[in-house]
């Protein structure tokens, strides 16, 4: 077995307090420390809180404002995930109550969702086709005349 860093603090602490002299358990941290490491001496019925965990030291805020503010956290994201389900719900009532009437409309008239993306397309393959027809002579000119002059320079 090694000897570790944290056995090496712990020996130092038990040389310095022997059989836990002057030393009082903090019950944030649960931690057993020195005297001087927490604010006041607890009188009966108080417990006592180091200096981290009370809020006057390293360790920033008490430990039940930690909590609270985790806690609060905790809740505000399972607030926004509750939302966001609703959200979700919703948008599938909408589309079950408008993708309903649509499906219902395209069996009424007969016609099939493939007729209807066509219906839908036609529009743009009609201007690429008019832009095909408008460019391709053109295209196929400037070729030819380039074939042509690539021709007498060989």
């Amino acid at each position: 077995m090694t000897y570790t860093l944290a056995d090496a603090i712990r020996a130092q602490f038990e040389r310095d307090h022997p059989n836990g002299k002057n030393t009082l358990l903090c019950v944030g941290c649960r931690r057993r420390k020195d005297r001087k490491d927490f604010r006041e001496t607890p009188w009966h019925g108080r417990a006592a809180a180091c200096l981290d965990c009370e809020g006057y030291g390293i360790g920033g805020d008490r430990l039940w404002d930690r909590t609270y503010n985790d806690r609060t956290a905790w809740n505000l994201e399972q607030a926004r995930e509750k939302l966001r389900m609703y959200q979700r719900y919703a948008a599938k009532l909408r589309a079950e109550r408008y993708d309903g009437a649509w499906v219902a409309a395209f069996a009424a008239v007969g016609q099939t969702s493939a007729d209807a993306f066509r219906a839908h397309e036609a529009p743009w393959r009609r201007l690429v086709e008019a832009r095909r027809q408008k460019w391709a002579p053109l295209i196929a000119e400037a070729l030819s005349k380039a074939h042509t002059l690539s021709q007498e320079d060989s």
